[in-house]
């Protein structure tokens, strides 16, 4: 069955069937076209949001042009040779638009003169070499999207994945418990910062670089034991109540260590300002001696 050509006024009420019959005219006139100046059918929702479409359309405008049309433009600075370019300025071009019910998509305007020599033999070569442009293409694509999903995430991978939506009240609480938890592992580093301090000379080092062993293990996600050189389950439980003890109190030590650190520094300007008005009074001494 022979398919009709397009022409002026031509619709399609769909775009599958529109490709089958830009198929069917590229065969019967040894044309191959390319897709140009294309604008999709969400595009022309947001500029008409109240106008109904036909979403299979897929595309609300649209211009298929000779691949040989349009015109080459070198950014070449004359270093090397120039090649061989397709763009030739053939006028070819089927331009369509969608229908004013948004139903359809119609032919505007057709030229369907080239401005170079067509015959079927360069047009199975060129299709052809299209298939096999297609096909490497694909098996590229393939290989990008099997690296892509193999590749390990990023820091910026995981920020840009949208947001999910939270229920406000989970999110507080969890807000709760995590400046809790903050605040309890503020403690206990305080309290290591207080018995590795007391140590002297070796066992300060020692202690240090455990400290140090640790919190590297857990940036790399590494879980960390410790075992106890002593068995004495007393001696442990009693520790804990001295550590919970020093939580309770730990405002009142803070406020007496605020306090005797602001005597100290009040206590030495006192001194630095004395000690100022002793040197003063020693170099007029010593001024009058001289002048006498």
């Amino acid at each position: 069955m022979a398919t009709k050509d397009i022409t002026i006024g031509t619709k399609f009420s769909s775009y599958k069937e529109l490709e089958r019959r830009i198929q069917a005219y590229e065969q019967k006139h040894f044309v191959i076209f390319s897709k140009s100046k294309t604008r999709t059918l969400s595009a022309y929702k947001k500029r008409c949001p109240k106008k109904r479409t036909n979403s299979d359309l897929l595309y609300s405008e649209m211009t298929f042009a000779c691949m040989h049309g349009g015109v080459f433009r070198s950014y070449s600075k004359g270093i090397r040779a120039l090649k061989r370019s397709r763009k030739l300025g053939c006028p070819l071009a089927i331009k369509l638009s969608i229908s004013n019910d948004g139903q359809e998509l119609v032919v505007r305007h057709i030229n369907n003169k080239h401005n170079h020599e067509v015959n079927e033999s360069d047009f199975k070569k060129l299709l052809e070499r299209r298939r096999l442009d297609n096909r490497s293409g694909l098996k590229v694509l393939a290989k990008r999207k099997e690296d892509t999903e193999n590749q390990p995430k990023t820091k910026k991978d995981t920020e840009s994945q949208p947001e999910m939506k939270v229920d406000p009240e989970k999110k507080k609480q969890s807000k709760t418990d995590l400046k809790a938890k903050k605040y309890d592992a503020f403690m206990i580093t305080q309290r290591l910062a207080t018995l590795a301090s007391k140590a002297s000379g070796q066992a300060f080092w020692e202690r240090l670089n455990l400290l140090r062993q640790i919190a590297g293990a857990w940036k790399r996600g590494e879980e960390v034991y410790v075992k106890s050189s002593s068995d004495n389950k007393d001696a442990i439980v009693a520790d804990d109540m001295e550590y919970t003890e020093s939580i309770q109190n730990v405002d009142a030590e803070s406020t007496t260590y605020v306090t005797d650190k602001n005597e100290e520094v009040e206590n030495d300007r006192i001194s630095q300002e004395e000690d100022e008005t002793v040197e003063e009074e020693e170099d007029e001494n010593g001024e009058s001696s001289a002048i006498h």
